[in-house]
């Protein structure tokens, strides 16, 4: 097997500021971002990836939606001077739009789940507040028949009343969990007043989000990365020859080893 040859932290260290308009090379620098090489005529050389939005196809099966790029921001948590680096970049457009449309300071970084756990915590530190993880709690284990129950709690940590809030998130798309975090943080007497992303690359949401909860607003979306990524359904033309061939990849991050290989492809 061919070892794919990445910068050490020392020269990333070194050449950081390079990176500073342009994030995404720099996650590719450390093996963390994935694009399905092509040929002249657009014939794929290696294999479509899943992602964690879901559809239900004509028969009412539940499907992933797939692409051709993934982002995989949990390489960038193996190297904490690139994610300390995007948690420096993300505090300083937050500060801008601060500026830019009076939004008050916040006193708690919430990252739900593991994605945002360390980008949070990171953010947290370079901006001197606290910080919180909202956690899933299984309610019901998958069987045959059903998924997995569960809902986000706060556990070992706690908001007090009236706290300001930003959730953190590493990738922005459909925003189902962004929803029930703010749902959370508002029931625990805190108030959400952004919503942050190292990449928002939802189709729809651009620089706001309409949440429709009990105290309905927009909510600023602030992201490092505001890249489009197309999805299709595994049904699509465009990626249908594929899928019947097998091309695809569904759990990135359990062959991310066989997908950089395969993105050296020419």
């Amino acid at each position: 097997m061919v070892l794919l040859a990445y910068m050490t932290i020392q020269e990333i260290t070194q050449n950081i500021e390079k990176y500073t308009e342009d994030p995404l090379s720099l996650l590719k620098t450390v093996g963390g971002y994935y694009e399905c090489p092509k040929d002249t005529t657009g014939k794929r050389l290696g294999p479509l990836v899943g992602y964690a939005g879901k559809y239900t196809d004509t028969t009412g099966v539940k499907k992933q939606y797939i692409g051709d790029v993934y982002a995989n921001f949990s390489k960038a948590e193996e190297y904490p001077v690139v994610l300390s680096h995007f948690a420096k970049l993300l505090k300083n457009k937050f500060e801008l739009l601060q500026k830019e449309k009076g939004l008050p300071s916040f006193d708690v970084v919430c990252g739900p789940q593991m994605g945002g756990v360390a980008a949070a915590i990171l953010l947290a530190l370079t901006s001197g507040t606290r910080y919180v993880c909202a956690e899933k709690e299984v309610l019901a284990l998958k069987t045959e028949t059903m998924r997995e129950q569960s809902r986000l709690v706060f556990g070992r940590h706690a908001l007090k009343e009236g706290e300001n809030v930003v959730i953190m998130e590493d990738v922005l798309n459909n925003f189902s969990t962004t929803k029930e975090t703010i749902e959370l943080i508002e029931k625990n007497g805190g108030h959400v007043v952004a919503i942050l992303g190292l990449l928002n690359r939802s189709p729809h949401t651009e620089d706001s989000y309409e949440y429709t909860g009990e105290h309905s607003r927009q909510i600023p979306v602030i992201s490092l990365v505001r890249k489009h990524i197309l999805e299709y359904t595994q049904e699509d033309p465009a990626v249908l020859e594929d899928m019947q061939k097998g091309n695809v990849v569904l759990k990135p991050k359990n062959a991310w080893s066989t997908l950089m290989q395969a993105s050296e492809q020419k």
